[in-house]
Formats: structure tokens, C-alpha cells, sequence
């Protein structure tokens, strides 16, 4: 048996209908882990771009709300409307605040197709009812450990 033959023995990802999770899943868990990472990396580079320019966010979830927000988008100018060089901060701004939201959009319909691939699993709703387990842990719980009886 091949060094390759072994290693697929060991991955018990299958697709019938008789598992309740799949390989689709997995691979939505670590996209949704992808886009977290994406979300906070464009945050940072938003607060960095108003921190060199001395304007200060609310701290935590308190930036980034709508309200937050607005005031922050007014200043943004798209990078083709800018004529003067001291205004390329805008400009960049602009264009990590269009990320956000184009990031932002993305996690809001993977969160829904988990959300509904979860309710159809009833290994994740069994996690559900632990307190203090919520949907993405018990999804990552049941796409990690796959099968409790091979341990």
C-alpha cells in the first residue's frame, strides 16, 4: 500500500446520505475562518489609515457600526476622483471601506448557508444545547471530530 492509499484510508469524509456532515461543510467552516481573518485584517488597516491621520474610531464593536461609520464613509473619496497628493489616504480609504462591505456581505450569506446546513445536522444540535456552545463551535466540533467512535 502506497504512502498515498494510507493517508486516504485514514480521511472519512464521504458523501452519502447516511453522514450528516461532509466534505462541503468542512471546506464552508474553513472559508468562514478565511473571512473572519480577511474581516479584522481590513479593520486594522482602517483604523491605521484614521490613526496616521489622528482621527480616532470607539473602540470594539462600537466602530463599526453603522452610526460609526457614516461619518468615516464621508471622508472616503474614491481613488479616481483624487486630484491632490495629500488626499490619497482617502482614497485608500475608500477602498478598504468598500472590502468591509464587500467582505462583511460575503460572511452574512456563508453564515446563512451554515446556519442552515447546521439545522439539518442533528450532531450540531445536539451540541447546541450545551450552554455556551454556540453554532460555529458546534460545527467545528462535529467537522473535526467526524466520528466519536474512532477514538
Amino acid at each position: 500500500m502506497s504512502k498515498k492509499e494510507r493517508w486516504n484510508k485514514n480521511i472519512k469524509i464521504t458523501f452519502d446520505k447516511g453522514r450528516s456532515i461532509s466534505g462541503y461543510q468542512k471546506s464552508f467552516e474553513c472559508k468562514h475562518i478565511v473571512i473572519y481573518g480577511l474581516l479584522t485584517k481590513i479593520k486594522n488597516s482602517i483604523r491605521a489609515i484614521l490613526c496616521r491621520e489622528d482621527i480616532h474610531l470607539p473602540s470594539g464593536k462600537k466602530g463599526w457600526t453603522i452610526k460609526a461609520l457614516s461619518p468615516i464613509r464621508e471622508m472616503a473619496i474614491p481613488l479616481k476622483d483624487i486630484d491632490e497628493k495629500e488626499g490619497l489616504w482617502k482614497g485608500h480609504l475608500d477602498s478598504e471601506l468598500n472590502l468591509l462591505d464587500n467582505i462583511s456581505q460575503e460572511l452574512k450569506v456563508l453564515e446563512s448557508k451554515l446556519n442552515a446546513l447546521g439545522e439539518a445536522d442533528e450532531k450540531i444540535k445536539l451540541l447546541r444545547t450545551v450552554p455556551g456552545v454556540g453554532p460555529r463551535l458546534s460545527e467545528a466540533v462535529v467537522a473535526i471530530i467526524d466520528d466519536p467512535h474512532r477514538f
